[in-house]
């Protein structure tokens, strides 16, 4: 039911009607019967009791004005049907109607009472409905009467604010004037809301005017024929009863039509008035931020004024604390008790520049948290008013356009609010200050007095007096200046506060604005849903396009007959050269160019190019003309839409032409070079290798991307407002859609060049998935589809456009990932070429008995590099992937910060518990630790260790260094986000190094030893070294000890420290080459030059012996037995020493023994002289011994 509408539908039928009129006819007559005898007793019964006093009254008629009866109420007056309605014969009306529905009361008896009350119930509340419109009418003409003169008023004064100076500036700024100016500037800044609320509110209130007013007309239509059918069931009632009802509800009827029509009249007149009064609301919002640009411009002269004042002040106390410091340094020299005085003077200047610099700070920050504060307000106001207005508006375009506008300014509002490191550094930096001032104002007492005690001993008593004095006053006024300070550092503090609190909160209100457009844009229809009616005007628009077109020759005709003949001969060559004459070279062009392309697939020559496995050919010449022959229509249509946009000017459907043969051209270039490629025997099958399933599918691609860009011309073409066809192009768009869909489905369809691309041969998780990602993205692509059918378009782009971005960031990970495979492998044969190169370059030949170790060796070395690389591109392309998605689906960056708003326990009472936000970031940190440990040695030989010299040792040490950074720095930064004090690990420090005195201080030697050794690097892995009876090849070092093989191929470890405190012996420290000497014996008699000669063209000879150090051959002594001579050679690397002392050895015993030369073995001459036995026992005592063991036996 309608306010101000009494009754049911119609306004005047009650419940009785309604009841009556399902009672059977029969029924009906016998109750009108029933209800006339009770009339005619009730009648007799009064005239019986009223007999005696109705003979003593004057006879009266019975249907008078003034009784209590129905007849009364015909009599009734009706102002509404006059010409002009009155008001006060509308209130005399409805005074009159409350008369009568009060006489009704009296006759509750009477069943036509009953039934005649609610009629006079609507009547009266019709009459007063009507008295409202009346004077709303009234009210509407009356303000459209004012509005001139107040749009003339606020006029004026906007242009005597906009001429008027600016207003002049206090001889003393201060905070307060600030505060003042700042109280004002807010206030004006909700005056100014307020007006531009009003001029929204005026521009919705006359946007549903129309609506309105509709809605009035069709209540009239109603009126109407429920007029007309009371008029019907008037001439069919036989009852004086039922014919008053009805002649009542009938004229509410013709009353309820004249109130509508007054409505409208209302409507009309609010109407006009309201284009005024929108007028003079946006003149006054006008006025209302000329006075707020004014408080402002203001307001910066005021803070730039006090700006200089504080910053003359800053000066005035550096220039006083400058003195007074000059005061104290030259008081150094004076008595204790001046120079005292000069400190705490000096010291008094300093805090009060102190404070006149953070004063200037703190004016700032409260500046910059009255600026966040009023945008906050800002932002929450207009989050209200978005609301309303889409709870006003529903699924409209209009709210749909204003959510689109809002989401994408919230998007690039959004990440500038992201909360500044800086600003909390310096809150944190007014703590600390403010609790240092607090700790030296408790101090301060106990400071003074330490330093006035030794003053006071070499001073009188005057002296002293007058010192205290002096020092009790200055430490009055330090004391005042720290309480300054103070003051101020909670002002700043608070400021501080209030904006970090004023962000957060405006953060969350955005987030909020964020999630409530992006609920809403979703689901509200910006597009028209295809439906029957969008259809059937689809029909029309195209029948009325073909009728266009269909009288386009005529048009054309009848405007080049109205032309001079001049005219007609230029359109008429124009026309031949661009229609006729054009097209046609163009077509034997082509022909041409397709014959020529088939004469040069045939006779054209070939260009080798090494493909890795086989040679083919590519026909440059063929491809070219393939390219040429393609571009020949395409060339010809843009031509014709640049001449079309060259006409745009003089005609608007030329512009629309324009755009569709731009459009045509580049759908035809496309179409005609994958054809002219991709054709059975076209330039990529015969001269690619291209194979020919492949282009066939390539080419059914492309033939659906063709169709769909000719479904988009014709999108372009019918959504342009000259062809004003919106029902086609909503059907166009969205075949587009469709059959853009299908053309993503078929290219990733699995079997497909493009699917092929992706998964190569590999038999991996997303090969064996393929299907079913398929079939899932299928299904998402065609619910997109039907979503962008049922008009929720910006939702369906918005989704189709990320899931392509996705899907493409996807499909180019899958492919790098794929080559990285090919990358390493070629990255690991330049290295073994890159070697070999070097070995060669050397002079090195390789050993002949060791060829498949070595080549195996070396595969296994290239397997475990590829994989290193793999794993190494693998994390890379991981993370790219992620961060591409990241930015593509604009997830939002502050995830972590909301999970910091949750705690999940505290370290210690007092101190900032650990969050979610700090769990996910130390696992996050933990994991990314974890994927550089494992990929480590690929990143490093991907972007480090080509640029480094190939050095095995320093290889391993940059390896093993950049492990332990990895693990030191992910560790650390693991604890940090766990908030691991490390000002509290000095107790863990401190029982290492109880641990270290007691049992760890060989580890820690060892370790301190193994980072000697990786830094200084005097033993490297490869190296050959000997420590103490030890010698072989280093083959690992590890933080702990060294591994070491020996040449019985046995691992000795031993720990580093000996490295360190012992002598090594390192064969290969600087470089591998070493000299090895032995000496060769030839027998007496032998030309000593002849043999030397002969041994160094034999050490010489061989290919393993360097040239440079050149070898050589010394005689060095008269043997024995021989002339020996001092053989002296180098080789490349020490493993090769015994191979060539063996090689050497048999090649110099060949050699001497084909020139005649002996070598000699060793000779021993022994020369026996006989002794006389005696003599001997006499001179070593043996006789002496037997003669005296003889007399012990007697």
């Amino acid at each position: 039911m309608m306010p101000g509408r009494p009754g049911g539908r119609n306004g005047v039928q009650t419940l009785r009607d309604t009841r009556c009129r399902r009672t059977p006819p029969n029924r009906r007559r016998w109750g009108d019967r029933r209800r006339v005898a009770v009339v005619v007793l009730a009648l007799a019964a009064v005239g019986l009791l009223a007999g005696p006093a109705l003979a003593q009254q004057p006879a009266a008629p019975l249907a008078a004005p003034d009784s209590a009866g129905p007849a009364p109420l015909l009599s009734l007056s009706r102002p509404w049907e006059a010409e002009q309605l009155d008001p006060k014969a509308i209130e005399a009306a409805i005074e009159e109607a409350q008369a009568a529905l009060t006489r009704l009361g009296g006759a509750e008896t009477d069943p036509t009472a009953a039934s005649l009350r609610q009629p006079l119930e609507n009547r009266i509340a019709l009459l007063r409905e009507l008295l409202e419109v009346l004077r709303a009418q009234s009210q509407w003409r009356q303000q459209r009467e004012q509005a001139p003169g107040q749009l003339e008023a606020q006029r004026k004064l906007l242009e005597t604010l906009r001429a008027a100076p600016p207003e002049p500036l206090p001889a003393d700024v201060t905070e307060a004037t600030l505060a003042a100016v700042r109280e004002q500037l807010q206030q004006q800044r909700k005056a100014w809301e307020e007006a531009q609320q009003s001029v929204q509110s005026l521009e919705s209130r006359a946007r549903e005017i129309p609506d309105a007013m509709r809605t009035s007309r069709q209540s009239e239509d109603e009126a109407k024929a429920l007029a007309a059918r009371r008029e019907e069931e008037l001439g069919r009632a036989t009852d004086p009863g039922s014919q008053l009802v009805l002649r009542v509800r009938k004229r509410n009827q013709e009353l309820r039509q004249r109130v509508e029509r007054e409505r409208r009249a209302a409507l009309e007149a609010e109407l006009a008035a309201n284009a005024e009064l929108a007028k003079l609301a946006r003149l006054r919002a006008d006025l209302a931020q000329a006075r707020l640009r004014r408080l402002e411009q203001h307001l910066e002269a005021l803070q730039s004024a006090y700006a200089q004042a504080l910053e003359r002040k800053r000066r005035e106390a550096e220039a006083e604390a400058q003195r007074r410091l000059q005061e104290a340094e030259a008081a150094r020299r004076r008595e204790p008790a001046q120079r005292l005085i000069a400190d705490l003077e000096a010291q008094l200047a300093q805090i009060e520049l102190h404070n006149v610099e953070l004063e200037r700070e703190v004016v700032e920050l409260q500046r910059q948290a009255n600026e966040e504060q009023s945008q906050l307000e800002r932002d929450q106001r207009e989050r209200g008013q978005l609301e309303l207005f889409v709870r006003r508006l529903g699924g409209t375009q209009a709210a749909a356009q204003r959510l689109k506008l809002v989401f994408e300014e919230l998007k690039a509002t959004r990440p500038r609010l992201l909360p500044r490191q800086s600003r909390r550094e310096q809150l944190a930096r007014l703590y600390l200050r403010k609790t240092e001032v607090e700790h030296r104002l408790a101090a301060l007492d106990e400071e003074l007095r330490t330093r006035l005690e030794p003053v006071l001993r070499d001073l009188g008593p005057e002296a002293q007096f007058e010192l205290r004095s002096r020092v009790a006053e200055l430490e009055t006024r330090i004391r005042t200046a720290l309480l300054r300070t103070l003051e101020l550092l909670d002002r700043g503090i608070d400021a501080a506060t209030a904006w970090e609190t004023a962000r957060a909160e405006r953060i969350r209100v955005l987030d909020a604005t964020f999630a409530f457009v992006l609920r809403r844009v979703f689901w509200i229809r910006d597009a028209e849903p295809i439906d029957p009616g969008l259809v059937r005007t689809a029909f029309d628009e195209f029948e009325r396009i073909m009728g266009f077109v269909w009288n386009v020759p005529e048009s054309v005709a009848t405007s080049i007959a109205s032309r001079r003949p001049i005219e007609k001969v230029w359109l008429g060559a124009v026309a031949f050269v661009l229609l006729l004459f054009v097209p046609a070279g163009l077509a034997v062009l082509r022909s041409r160019l397709r014959y020529r392309d088939g004469e040069t697939r045939l006779q054209s020559g070939e260009i080798p190019v090494l493909d890795g496995t086989e040679a083919r050919s590519l026909p440059w010449k063929g491809l070219g003309r393939a390219a040429l022959g393609a571009c020949v229509w395409p060339a010809y249509l843009a031509t014709l839409g640049v001449i079309a946009y060259r006409l745009s000017d003089a005609h608007g459907g030329y512009a629309v032409v324009g755009r569709g043969l731009l459009a045509a051209a580049a759908v035809v270039l496309v179409r005609g070079l994958s054809r002219a490629l991709l054709r059975r025997r076209g330039v990529l099958v015969r001269g690619f290798g291209l194979d020919e399933r492949d282009a066939m599918r390539l080419d059914r691609l492309f033939r659906l991307a063709a169709l769909s860009g000719w479904l988009a011309v014709a999108w372009i073409v019918l959504d342009s407002e000259a062809v004003g066809a919106p029902a086609l192009a909503r059907l166009a768009w969205t075949a587009f859609y469709g059959a853009l869909t299908l053309t993503a489905i078929a290219a990733f369809r699995r079997g497909s060049p493009l699917a092929s691309l992706i998964l190569g041969d590999a038999q991996g998780l997303l090969w064996r998935n393929w299907r079913l990602l398929w079939g899932l993205g299928s299904a998402g692509a065609v619910a997109l589809v039907v979503l962008d059918a049922l008009g929720y378009r910006f939702g369906a782009q918005w989704v189709a456009v990320r899931a392509g971005a996705s899907l493409a960031v996807i499909a180019a990970t899958a492919i790098l990932y794929r080559s990285a495979a090919a990358l390493s492998h070629g990255i690991a044969s330049r290295a073994a070429q890159a070697r070999i190169a070097e070995q060669r370059a050397r002079g090195e030949r390789e050993d002949v008995h060791a060829p498949i170790v070595q080549l195996a060796a070396l595969a296994e070395q290239r397997e475990v590099l590829r994989r290193q690389i793999v794993g190494a591109i693998r994390a890379i392309l991981l993370v790219v992937a992620t961060l591409g998605l990241i930015s593509v689906w604009n997830v939002d960056a502050q995830l972590l910060q909301s999970l910091d708003e949750v705690t999940v326990f505290r370290v210690a009472e007092g101190e900032s518990g650990i969050t979610y936000g700090d769990l996910a970031r130390a696992l996050i940190a933990a994991i990314v630790t974890g994927v550089l440990l494992r990929n480590l040695d690929g990143f490093l030989e991907l972007f480090i260790l080509p640029r480094l010299r190939d050095d095995a040792g320093l290889r391993y040490a940059v390896r093993t260094m950049a492990r332990y950074a990895v693990f030191l720095v992910g560790g650390l930064v693991t604890l940090r986000y766990l908030q691991v004090p490390f000002d509290k690990l000095g107790w863990i420090v401190a029982a290492a190094s109880v641990g270290i005195g007691f049992g760890l201080q060989d580890v820690v030697a060892n370790f301190i030893s193994g980072l000697i050794i990786l830094l200084e690097r005097p033993v490297a892995v490869g190296d050959i070294v000997r420590v103490g009876e030890t010698e072989g090849t280093v083959n690992r070092i590890s933080i702990r000890a060294t591994e070491v093989q020996n040449w019985d191929n046995q691992t000795i470890i031993i720990p580093n420290r000996f490295f360190i405190s012992n002598n090594v012996i390192n064969w290969t420290h600087n470089d591998r080459i070493v000299r090895y000497v032995f000496e060769v014996g030839v027998e007496y008699g032998t030309d000593i030059e002849r043999a030397r000669t002969l041994l160094l063209e034999v050490v010489r000879a061989h290919p393993l012996v360097l040239e440079q150090p050149e070898p050589s051959v010394w005689f060095a002594r008269f043997g024995a037995s021989s002339l020996d001579f001092s053989v002296r050679y180098f080789v490349h690397d020490p493993k090769y020493i015994l191979r060539v002392r063996s090689e050497l050895g048999a090649a110099i015993q060949r050699r001497l023994k084909e020139a005649g030369i002996q070598v000699p073995f060793s000779q021993h001459d022994v020369h026996l002289d006989f002794v006389d036995p005696r003599q001997l026992a006499e001179e070593f005592g043996l006789s002496r011994s037997a003669r005296s063991e003889e007399g012990e036996r007697a």
